[in-house]
């Protein structure tokens, strides 16, 4: 993935990590986002509509504090739920790859729960 750039899509063609899929309903998969955003340092939930299926979130980076704006919507399918991030950096026009880093730390989380 490109680092010259500010944000990072799971739904970008041959984006790693892709979208997630959680074999569980939206209602608990809500509750689990929602739980392991709450449970990560440097992590905010800023809002969650269930009835869209839209988490905002924002994380800020280790060293200068920089905010990244993260957007999760959860789509329903045959066999549970399908996540989909975007993260974006506020400032900047390079991320070094801190977005990508944002998803993988935060599907990382979800699959220990």
């Amino acid at each position: 993935m490109p680092l010259l750039r500010n944000w990072f899509d799971t739904d970008e063609p041959g984006a790693d990590p892709g979208p997630l899929e959680l074999p569980i309903s939206m209602s608990e998969a809500l509750r689990r986002i929602e739980a392991a955003l709450k449970a990560m340092s440097r992590w905010h939930v800023e809002s969650l509509d269930a009835s869209t299926g839209v988490i905002t979130a924002t994380r800020k980076t280790r060293l200068f504090r920089f905010t990244d704006d993260v957007t999760l919507r959860l789509e329903l399918t045959a066999t549970g739920i399908r996540l989909h991030a975007l993260s974006r950096s506020r400032v900047g026009a390079s991320d070094l790859g801190q977005n990508r880093r944002n998803v993988k730390e935060l599907f990382a989380k979800l699959g220990q729960m």
